[in-house]
């Protein structure tokens, strides 16, 4: 007898393609979080490259005034309409990419291409924007993040912070946005309960495993641009407030035939308007 000669892998190469899956990983886009927190991105129009906006700064108590005596003249002041203004930006991101990588590479390199470029797109303007919201707003709270403990001081600064909101804008607050270091501590509280508790039930909510989380009825967001420097801060504003003003993005592409090449480009125009600096209230640690 004789025994069976061993077929093995290592000896057939040429049968044993690489086996690759057909899913880019690592393309982390966590969206737009700010800018969709307050409403979107605002439409800039189809002309020009400067928004302007309609504002009144003035003081309602100073117009009205009671009649001293019948016939008397009636108060009358200066009632003026001011013109803000902001000048849009351009973001871009462009590659020239071989015809070799575009028809022979699979996955497609270009459609991980264009959704890198998109999260980038997504990213940077999101961060611009949490960062205008942080400097040009002016409706500031001071708020102790070291004494509290169980979260009844975040409640209460929110609170106070969406009355102040609504007196700069007429609405009351739609949104929190919060550092990392603020949501993740707002996971340990013991005042905030995981679903299925609902706001009806209980002052707030925090579940690990949606990481949603609202505190008196208004919805909790990480913004991981207020992150600079380790800060423990909020923000605590609504949609009249302030707006991405955007035109885009979009995708340009055109054959570089000299070079056996596609020139692809994302492009969009954007810019913060803050249209009510007062209604932005900032909770400083």
């Amino acid at each position: 007898s004789r025994a069976l000669f061993d077929q093995v892998t290592g000896d057939n190469p040429g049968v044993l393609p690489p086996n690759w899956t057909l899913e880019v990983y690592g393309i982390v886009n966590l969206g737009r979080r700010v800018i969709n927190g307050l409403g979107g991105p605002q439409s800039a129009g189809t002309a020009g490259m400067d928004i302007n906006w309609p504002f009144f700064d003035g003081s309602l108590t100073d117009i009205v005034e009671a009649q001293a005596n019948e016939k008397d003249e009636v108060n009358s002041v200066q009632i003026s309409i001011e013109k803000g203004t902001a000048t849009l930006d351009t973001y871009a991101a462009g590659s020239d990419i071989s015809y070799q990588l575009l028809q022979r590479s699979s996955p497609s390199y270009l459609d991980a291409h264009n959704r890198i470029m998109a999260a980038s797109y997504a990213t940077v303007t999101d961060r611009k924007f949490t960062q205008d919201l942080w400097n040009e707003g002016s409706g500031d709270q001071t708020y102790d993040f070291a004494a509290d403990t169980t979260g009844a001081a975040f409640r209460e600064a929110v609170f106070a912070a969406s009355v102040t909101c609504e007196d700069a804008s007429g609405l009351p607050a739609t949104a929190v946005f919060v550092s990392t270091a603020v949501f993740t501590a707002i996971g340990g509280w013991s005042t905030f309960q995981p679903e299925p508790y609902t706001v009806q039930n209980v002052s707030g909510v925090a579940t690990a495993s949606t990481l949603r989380v609202n505190v008196s009825g208004l919805p909790v967001i990480r913004a991981v641009w207020l992150d600079t420097n380790a800060d423990r801060d909020a923000i605590v504003t609504n949609g009249q407030a302030a707006r991405w003003v955007e035109d885009g993005p979009r995708l340009a592409a055109a054959e570089n035939v000299g070079k056996l090449g596609r020139d692809v480009s994302i492009y969009g125009y954007g810019v913060t308007a803050t249209f009510l600096p007062a209604a932005v209230v900032r909770l400083y640690n």
